[in-house]
């Protein structure tokens, strides 16, 4: 049985944290589960969680920060851990969520992190996001993401994809050539249009990816819900098999 102590703080700009002390298991992930559902429901979602206390995390545990990670982030908040063991940190490398969350030595570099999120939110600076659309007969547009896909430039992504769908073209290629980077909010905006094309015979289909954009992809489990092909034309004739 695994011996888990959680407790909860408040810390500053907005955060609470998380200190962790014993072992994160498969017995004890429902405990960390019930916490971070009750601090989304509480709008309480920026969150950092210290390890120093941690012995122990398994895959399975930490695969629950990565279901409540895409609800998040779409809230406007994220999960920061600190004070990592090596460990802790091999876990999170194995599981993949070290490339999703951002890991730091010290509660203190955690803090100001969040603190300089809020400034640059203040400051409203961002990576711009341009979106380019090629239509492809009557129902097919691909949709070619310039830069970054964050919690700036969802809204932009949202809007594009409501006008596309709108305008009766609901198979959807997106061309990943150009695009540096996707977080887990950019990809549940994906998520939140997949069953409104897909009532309308169309998908969602994504091909030319780099490395970071298909870990993020992968690591989140979703190359189970959009199909990802190497080439454009490869990712166009895979219409061919929906039934119209």
């Amino acid at each position: 049985m695994d011996d888990l102590t959680i407790k909860t703080r408040d810390g500053r700009f907005g955060t609470t944290i998380l200190e962790l002390s014993g072992q994160l298991g498969k017995d004890s992930a429902e405990k960390i589960e019930d916490v971070l559902k009750k601090l989304e429901t509480d709008g309480l979602v920026k969150i950092i969680v210290s390890c120093k206390a941690l012995d122990y995390l398994s895959s399975e545990a930490s695969s629950v920060f990565l279901a409540h990670l895409i609800h998040i982030k779409k809230a406007g908040g994220d999960i920061r851990f600190c004070d990592v063991s090596t460990v802790t940190r091999s876990t999170l490398i194995a599981t993949g969520l070290s490339k999703l969350l951002v890991i730091f030595d010290t509660e203190d570099e955690a803090l100001d992190d969040f603190s300089d999120e809020v400034n640059e939110s203040a400051d409203n600076t961002s990576q711009p996001l341009v979106l380019e659309r090629e239509p492809i007969g009557d129902n097919m547009v691909v949709l070619s993401p310039v830069g970054s896909i964050d919690r700036h430039t969802i809204e932009l992504l949202d809007e594009t994809l409501g006008q596309i769908l709108e305008s009766g073209r609901p198979r959807i290629v997106i061309d990943g050539a150009r695009l540096t980077y996707i977080s887990s909010n950019g990809m549940g905006v994906f998520i939140g249009f997949l069953s409104k094309v897909r009532a309308k015979q169309g998908d969602l289909r994504f091909y030319g990816l780099n490395d970071i954009v298909r870990t993020v992809i992968t690591t989140l489990g979703l190359h189970r819900l959009f199909r990802l092909f190497e080439g454009r034309q490869e990712a166009i004739d895979s219409f061919e098999d929906v039934q119209t």
